[in-house]
């Protein structure tokens, strides 16, 4: 079949492969819906011949997959130390340098391909990333292909698409269906209606392949009908061998097919004429996964079981150690023992190399054979379980599976393993919102534990009760040095961190510098090579920079933090991150990016209570501000997780939101009752919190916390000096502080400065707030603007909102848009309706048009 309408993708892929070729790596992004194309399109571009060498590993969708798959494929090919690297190392890093180093030693253009990185584990999407990172200077053409029909917004692609679109060494390609004259030249010469043709397939080329390879004048509505159409051509024999060779997987290794189906040549030669299989180096492929899934799905459940027990059989006879296949053929073929024996190793394995949601799923496929497993084992998985649910933020299921492992380890009468799972399981619960039940497990933990010695479980229980009782409790600071003193016991580098950490967090909420204890914890962490620790490190870093106003340091800490836990797959904690970025952002003044990481993190599934709260602060906040009334439900609704939590910090943060929304709302009689209500209830000694509940107490006319130290910007503020607090604050970055300062200056030059800065930020509730207080001072003419983010524009837009206009001028729709700027549709759809209303068009062909005028 000829390859129609990818002319001006092959001359793009050829153009970068020569830029690439002098020394200027490059990037390509091969997108589009199953079936469109994108492996032909790479096809084409390999017979040009214009590299030295092309590389290539593909992501398998027939199973979990074991990490780095893909990389081990290409090193068999390369050979040499890297190849024997892959068969010995597992740590991720090394791996990855060792690949770059390997690929910076190979003289002319590499093409170096990862196909369908939709099915890609996380280990290969973090390589990746750390490759396009670092081949600025090399002769290499790096070219990945995905799906993005159905690409969910929580799949962890996305979030490496949001990096690699904008680099300037990247191009995205986004491969189109076919129109429907390409459909009808392709007809041409067959018995297929072309407009009918094209009407069912909606010019899928792959559909398109089938249906008229078949001869089928009856479009089928799924490839499994067209494959059968296909196969049916095929004699008894060939037909067993493309069936085997579904069920082995992506790669079909010629030794494996052989072994279960003999075969002559011939019989293989005719599934190769036929398109049914397609040849590479040493093994057959599939032209395409949905082939291979539909000729799976084909097959009767007893012929399916056999032939993956087949296959099983023959990858133990050749010393297999791809542990997650074999788990993977196990299961299929009801093999209990070969589950047993295979998963939970692919599952360690999985979570050596940071691949924890593959972790999950093998952990997962193992506790599905519980009852081959003796009752301590099975503890023990349901344990690693947790531990790898917990990394990716399904609190939820990961309560369930250490409450399984708790029951099985005091039915055992191990009461060391039984401590070790409450402690465990308290901060399961915490993060789910229920406080009470895990203060509760907290202590019962240190209580089974402190009879038996000092051991490193009962340093950790200790480390859990000090988090769970708060920094206002008289024995926190001594539950955290008991965990100090039992970690440098055990040299246990991850426990020291996590006391530290906790430590450093309650001397800063007592109003004492806390941050030496955090940097060391963040340092003992990555020593120790914890992964989750370094991540929490990070995360109680940048609060407790929020929380100071140290907004430059906390985006630092950020941009750093959030690199290592998504190489590492580390969720919990880099959701934990962004919920701090979001808030970081609403208090800069950069309320636009703020809403869109919100809205993002509200989107996504998994998402633990503990992790939506700061989002839902953020969104609520900026929403209350720009007069949404949405605004002030969020804020309720966060404010009620931080309750159900227990931390003093949360329910007083999540109260001063509150508090402002009402307030912006209108209802000052019940933002001052709560006021009084924070007032009464804190118990931090933290001079930020103590400044924003003075501020607040002051504005709202009830009485304000007595005899205590606030910081600097709230204290001038207090004392009346307005121009030096709102000075401070815009030496901080905090613009919407530094108006409110001006606001309650009730001197009319700082009312109407307080007005001005309300307008550039877009607060429409407090700029109404603002000219209600000009109007009490007699001011007659009541000034009115617009926000300084759209003056520089001639269309009045803001940056976001040019962005968009210019995607839609270029024809792109709203998911397009969605992609592109990796933003909810959501967002999107705000973002469009706000347009085309400052725009006064009411409809996007009349947008673009503007656009092209001025």
């Amino acid at each position: 079949m000829s390859l129609l309408e990818r002319e001006p993708f092959v001359a793009s892929l050829t153009e970068y492969a020569e830029s690439a070729r002098q020394g200027r790596g490059r990037l390509a992004l091969i997108s589009g819906e199953a079936g469109v194309g994108k492996t032909s399109l790479l096809e084409v571009v390999r017979e040009l011949g214009i590299h030295q060498r092309w590389l290539q590993g593909n992501c398998d969708g027939s199973f979990t997959p074991d990490p780095l798959r893909p990389l081990f494929d290409i090193a068999d090919e390369i050979g040499g130390d890297f190849a024997e690297t892959c068969r010995t190392e597992t740590r991720w890093d090394v791996l990855y340098r060792s690949f770059l180093d390997t690929l910076r030693g190979l003289p002319g253009l590499t093409v170096l391909v990862f196909e369908d990185v939709h099915w890609a584990d996380e280990a290969t999407l973090d390589l990746i990333g750390f490759l396009s990172r670092r081949m600025g200077a090399m002769p290499l053409l790096l070219v990945v292909t995905y799906r993005d029909d159905g690409l969910g917004r929580g799949h962890p692609l996305r979030a490496l698409l949001g990096e690699l679109m904008h680099a300037p060494s990247s191009r995205l390609m986004s491969l189109p269906t076919l129109s429907s004259d390409a459909v009808r030249t392709l007809a041409s010469q067959a018995s297929v209606e072309p407009h009918e043709l094209y009407r069912l397939t909606g010019g899928n080329p792959f559909y398109v392949r089938e249906v008229l390879d078949s001869g089928s004048t009856a479009v089928p509505p799924s490839a499994l009908a067209a494959v059968d159409a296909r196969l049916a051509r095929l004699s008894e024999q060939a037909r067993a061998i493309v069936e085997a060779a579904a069920v082995i997987g992506n790669r079909v290794e010629l030794d494996v097919l052989v072994r279960i189906v003999p075969s002559e040549p011939a019989v293989v030669d005719e599934c190769l004429t036929s398109g049914a299989l397609m040849s590479d180096p040493g093994a057959f492929r599939f032209r395409h996964e949905l082939i291979r899934l539909a000729v799976e799905e084909a097959l009767p459940a007893h012929r399916r079981q056999a032939l993956h027990a087949s296959v099983l059989h023959v990858l133990e006879s050749n010393h297999s150690n791809d542990d997650a296949r074999l788990a993977h053929h196990a299961e299929e073929a009801g093999d209990a023992a070969g589950v047993v024996k295979y998963a939970p190793a692919a599952g360690r394995r999985a979570a050596q190399m940071s691949s924890h949601r593959e972790a999950v799923a093998q952990y997962e496929r193992t506790l599905r054979f519980a009852d081959r497993i003796e009752p301590g084992q099975r503890a023990a998985y349901y344990a690693a379980l947790a531990e790898e649910l917990s990394m990716v933020d399904r609190w939820p299921e990961a309560a369930d599976a250490s409450r399984e492992a708790l029951s099985l380890w005091l039915e055992a009468g191990d009461t060391l393993s039984a401590g070790d799972a409450k402690r465990r399981l308290a901060r399961n619960m915490w993060r789910l919102s229920e406080g009470g039940e895990a203060l509760q497990l907290a202590h019962e933990a240190v209580e089974m534990l402190a009879p038996l010695g000092d051991t490193v479980q009962l340093g950790w229980a200790y480390a859990s009760l000090a988090g769970q009782v708060g920094s206002e409790h008289p024995s926190s600071e001594h539950y955290c040095q008991r965990a100090i003193e039992l970690a440098d016991l055990f040299s246990d580098a991850a426990l020291k961190s996590d006391a530290l950490n906790t430590l450093g967090c309650f001397l800063v909420q007592q109003g004492k510098d806390g941050f030496d204890e955090l940097f060391r914890a963040l340092e003992s962490a990555k020593e120790g090579d914890a992964m989750p620790q370094v991540g929490r490190a990070y995360a109680n870093l940048q609060a407790m920079q929020v929380g100071a106003y140290q907004l430059r340091s906390a985006i630092a800490t950020f941009e750093e933090g959030i690199g290592y836990c998504e190489e590492h797959d580390i969720s919990t904690y880099s959701r934990c991150l962004l919920g701090a970025q979001a808030i970081t952002l609403e208090m800069s003044g950069r309320w636009d990016e703020a809403s869109e990481v919100a809205e993002e993190m509200l989107l996504r599934p998994y998402l633990s209570p503990s992790n939506r709260a700061n989002p839902l602060l953020a969104l609520g906040l900026v929403k209350a501000r720009r007069g949404q009334p949405e605004g002030v439900a969020m804020l309720e609704e966060s404010l009620e997780i931080y309750t159900g939590m227990g931390g003093e910090d949360g329910i007083i943060e999540g109260r001063l939101g509150l508090i402002e929304g009402r307030w912006l709302s209108g209802d000052a009689d019940g933002a001052g009752q709560l006021t009084a209500l924070a007032v009464e209830k804190n118990v931090l000694d933290d001079p930020w919190i103590l400044g924003a509940l003075a501020t607040w107490a002051r504005r709202l006319g009830v009485a304000e916390p007595r005899d205590v130290r606030v910081a600097e910007p709230f204290a001038l503020e207090l004392a009346g000096e307005w121009r030096a607090a709102s000075d401070q604050w815009a030496a901080i970055g905090a613009p919407f502080k530094r108006a409110l300062a001006l606001l309650d200056s009730g001197d009319e030059v700082g009312v109407r400065e307080a007005l001005e800065v309300f307008d550039q930020l877009g607060a429409t509730s407090a700029s109404k707030i603002a000219q209600a207080k000009l109007r009490r001072l007699g001011v007659a003419t009541i000034p009115r603007g617009r926000r300084a983010a759209t003056r520089d524009d001639p269309l009045g837009l803001t940056p976001r909102e040019r962005e968009v206009l210019e995607l839609i001028g270029a024809g792109a729709t709203n998911a397009d848009i969605a992609e592109k700027l990796v933003i909810s549709p959501k967002t999107v759809d705000n973002h469009v309706s706000s347009v085309l209303a400052k725009l006064g068009v009411d409809n996007r062909r009349a947008a673009a048009e503007l656009l092209a005028s001025v």
